[in-house]
């Protein structure tokens, strides 16, 4: 008996027992698979995944800092490539939708920062207790509250000259 090219794309899945499509499924990392994907569809093991990590906090808590301690490399570019993500879209939207500066149009981003549009940064970093990337992280979650704009350090130090800004 030959199968249909529908239940060729589709699997059972052995937990939640539905028949689902294959892309619904995960490759299989071990070799007693014959078809090479797994028993249990995405959700059925993202929700055993979830629960395990409820029922055993400690020994997730050891695997993730097993894994910690052999990655460092990846996991700091990982950390890297997200920062740099998160500042590029920061930047962009306070130079209205342009990564550039809002007064001289410069592009460079290893030059661009948030400015305080009515001065008192250093002040309110001191405040919020922020600095660097967690300034972007904290702009971010607050929903881009108004009053930052993208500035070059070349034009901040030249408004903080004109408005008599102190640190």
């Amino acid at each position: 008996m030959s199968l249909t090219n529908e239940e060729r794309e589709t699997k059972l899945c052995s937990r939640c027992k539905s028949i689902k499509p294959l892309l619904q499924f995960g490759k299989a990392s071990y070799h007693h698979r014959k078809d090479g994907i797994r028993a249990w569809c995405k959700n059925c093991r993202n929700e055993a995944a979830r629960i395990d990590r409820i029922v055993h906090p400690e020994r997730e808590r050891q695997k993730h800092l097993k894994y910690r301690l052999a990655h460092p490399e990846l996991l700091r570019k990982k950390n890297r490539d997200w920062l740099n993500k998160v500042k590029v879209e920061i930047l962009t939207h306070y130079g209205n939708d342009n990564l550039g500066c809002v007064r001289c149009g410069f592009p460079d981003i290893r030059a661009l920062s948030i400015d305080h549009v009515h001065g008192n940064g250093a002040s309110h970093l001191r405040i919020l207790k922020r600095q660097g990337s967690t300034f972007y992280s904290w702009l971010r979650v607050n929903k881009y509250p108004e009053g930052y704009q993208t500035l070059c350090m070349n034009c901040q130090w030249i408004k903080r000259h004109e408005n008599k800004e102190t640190r």
